[in-house]
């Protein structure tokens, strides 16, 4: 994963998009679109050229971290029933239901090109004001353990979940990255899985009209988005 750092090195040394683009020639839209993260390439000249005008190295107008994350929807993709939590007889913070979707795949690629991969879930939550409006539903993604088959318990649903599966990785990833994880996210659920699976969704949160919270592994303002 690739950031570009523009934005932030403009306003450390007190420039403006203006001055950039008076001294390099380079398009108003052309750099926006670099600051502001919104493209897949950006040509070799007009790196040059703005790291010489900031008088920074080329590797300073970047910032990396050493993965690639995606997300997929595998052949067992179903609504789930959640296990039964040894203390309470339920999962306390799943609805009334206790049902999820189960059968997506956090996909994690790293040096050599190792991929590990993380069986998440989907799972409604009790909405008791804490996540917002109370006119919405709540949905919390969650890595679970992939032995059990008919019966799921998430691992955010469980007591022993500080360091577990997808808060793991979470943990791991710096926070400036985490609005392009939500995007990943966000872009996964809302064009591929509520596109292909409508009706699996629907089940889970059959009011359209009421908008839905995801959570990505742990109730934080910067892992919740907007569906």
């Amino acid at each position: 994963m690739i950031k570009f750092k523009l934005g932030s090195l403009l306003a450390d040394m007190g420039y403006r998009q203006d001055d950039v683009v008076k001294a390099t020639n380079i398009s108003k839209n052309t750099l926006s679109n670099i600051v502001n993260n919104r493209t897949s390439g950006i040509q070799n000249d007009n790196l040059e050229k703005i790291a010489l005008f900031l008088n920074v190295d080329i590797s300073e107008l970047f910032e990396y971290y050493p993965a690639i994350i995606s997300l997929s929807i595998d052949e067992d993709f179903k609504i789930s029933k959640l296990k039964n939590d040894p203390f309470s007889g339920s999962s306390p913070l799943a609805d009334d239901r206790q049902i999820c979707l189960s059968g997506i795949t956090l996909h994690i690629t790293k040096n050599s090109l190792d991929v590990s991969k993380i069986p998440l879930t989907i799972v409604p939550l009790k909405n008791n004001g804490s996540f917002g409006s109370d006119n919405q539903y709540v949905a919390l993604i969650s890595s679970h353990d992939a032995s059990f088959v008919e019966e799921i318990m998430p691992n955010s649903l469980a007591y022993d979940d500080i360091n577990s599966g997808l808060n793991t990785v979470l943990k791991d990833i710096p926070n400036t990255f985490l609005p392009d994880i939500k995007t990943i996210f966000q872009n996964f659920i809302v064009n591929d899985l509520i596109k292909n699976n409508s009706k699996e969704w629907s089940t889970l949160f059959p009011d359209k009209n009421k908008k839905v919270t995801a959570i990505i592994g742990e109730n934080a303002s910067n892992k919740r988005f907007v569906i």
